[in-house]
């Protein structure tokens, strides 16, 4: 299936994006971006805390992953590709507190409230999570707009939306290590 990111998300500047399916052929982040990638993507390393840049520290792209891209003032792009759905539910651990880039594993819209999260055999949904007293994660995603230029806040509550989009990047504050974020 072919897959075509959002009108307006890869505009010139900074944007913050993820693939929503398993590439048919290379992974290779020019290949799959359509555009010479070097020195102009990134991804978030959470285990060692540190940022990557392709194509020295990671050459692949990977579904659930949450992806920081540099385009040129002339630069304007509308990546498609073509891929397989990743098996569902998908589990994506997040090994450390702090913060985590996350991206939706599918070409839906997923509802937050539709989620669920692991730790240490304890299953609870992003309603419970949040009112517990010792909550896995901060339920306020942030995420760029890249048509608008701007931050938003992706929450379970009134915020900018409450919905997770495919192809966009999530930036997600895990309040301990080893917590799964399960999409249906």
């Amino acid at each position: 299936e072919a897959t075509k990111a959002p009108d307006g998300l890869f505009a010139p500047g900074w944007i913050w994006f993820s693939i929503p399916l398993v590439p048919s052929g290379s992974s290779d982040a020019s290949t799959v971006l359509g555009y010479n990638a070097a020195n102009r993507v990134f991804d978030w390393d959470n285990l060692n805390r540190t940022c990557r840049i392709y194509p020295d520290d990671f050459r692949n792209l990977a579904v659930g992953t949450g992806y920081l891209g540099w385009l040129d003032p002339e630069d304007a792009y509308d990546p498609i590709y073509n891929g397989v759905q990743p098996a569902l539910p998908f589990a994506q651990t997040l090994a450390s507190a702090g913060w985590a880039w996350v991206g939706v594993p599918a070409t839906q819209d997923i509802y937050s409230g539709d989620l669920l999260v692991m730790k240490g055999g304890v299953t609870r949904t992003p309603s419970d999570d949040q009112v517990a007293k010792d909550p896995w994660l901060n339920w306020n995603w942030i995420y760029w707009d890249g048509a608008k230029r701007t931050a938003h806040i992706m929450s379970l509550a009134a915020a900018d939306d409450t919905w997770l989009h495919p192809w966009y990047g999530y930036r997600v504050w895990a309040n301990t290590e080893d917590v799964t974020i399960v999409f249906p």
